[in-house]
């Protein structure tokens, strides 16, 4: 093989490698952390950037669902798509938001873990699903339901890039060092390839409590840790109970301008994902 011929095979493989949408997945196994209202406005300011976006919800509560004002349940979703009873395209449909659809959720997710544990490689079927995503998509965004079980792993197995959102408060960090345990285990175990792991602080507030949990966070998982610090407010409140993202209520509000800088960090360049065949452990 000539010099030529080779750096044209390499620059064809890289070319492979950087095929199809990033998928962000936000995960944290402990709720009320800010879990949902991460996803549903980190989809909401990357549409914006002009990314075309895919919000999938796999949250039995489907809070995403209606976070982005389609109503629950739907008909076809994230259910039938872990499942493998419908494809993608199937699954998808339109939102209020130019550039951003939904996978939405519904109560049979709650089945889900059961089902897929007792499927050959229950970990893969997302990967398997992802792997027929729409050409027209540059990101997928993943809303986990909060707990360990066997639809987080798939969303962790599928991922490219992970986002975990902690409160800085002393029972959130217990559950960080468990949420970081377990990511960690999915990637020695099923995709070695994740490497970018983002730690976001959530629901932040000022005082001396906050700001000392904040410095022991950002001592222990250094730069892990986002540079940007969601306060809590209100409106993010106002705006969940509108069925709106805070970016699109109260685009102005601290909590809005935050999440813009958390979806510039979590982004990545447009067809940055590594196309994969899965493997076991």
């Amino acid at each position: 093989m000539t010099g030529e011929e080779t750096v044209a095979d390499e620059a064809e493989q890289a070319d492979e490698a950087r095929a199809g949408p990033r998928i962000i997945t936000v995960f944290n196994q402990k709720g009320g952390v800010g879990k949902t209202t991460t996803s549903v406005n980190v989809a909401v300011c990357l549409a914006a950037f002009g990314r075309r976006v895919a919000l999938i919800d796999l949250d039995s509560q489907s809070n995403a669902t209606a976070n982005v004002g389609v109503t629950p349940p739907v008909a076809s979703g994230a259910y039938h798509l872990i499942t493998g009873r419908a494809p993608f395209a199937e699954c998808l449909r339109p939102t209020p938001f130019a550039g951003l659809r939904l996978v939405g959720g519904s109560d049979e997710l709650a089945w889900a873990d059961i089902e897929l544990a007792l499927g050959g490689q229950p970990e893969a079927g997302l990967t398997r699903a992802l792997q027929t995503a729409p050409d027209d998509l540059d990101v997928i965004v993943i809303d986990c339901p909060p707990a360990p079980g066997v639809v987080s792993v798939n969303a962790l197995v599928a991922a490219d890039a992970v986002v975990m959102p902690v409160m800085p408060s002393p029972h959130a960090r217990d559950g960080l060092h468990k949420a970081w345990w377990n990511v960690n285990r999915v990637r020695s175990n099923f995709n070695q390839q994740l490497s970018v792991i983002h730690i976001l602080l959530t629901l932040t507030e000022e005082g001396d409590l906050t700001q000392r949990l904040s410095e022991d966070i950002m001592a222990e998982f250094g730069n892990r840790v986002m540079p940007v610090l969601v306060p809590r407010d209100n409106v993010v409140i106002e705006a969940a109970g509108r069925d709106l993202p805070v970016a699109v209520m109260a685009s102005g509000s601290a909590p809005a301008r935050a999440y813009v800088r958390v979806a510039e960090s979590a982004a990545g360049p447009v067809g940055a994902r590594r196309r994969r065949q899965h493997r076991g452990p």
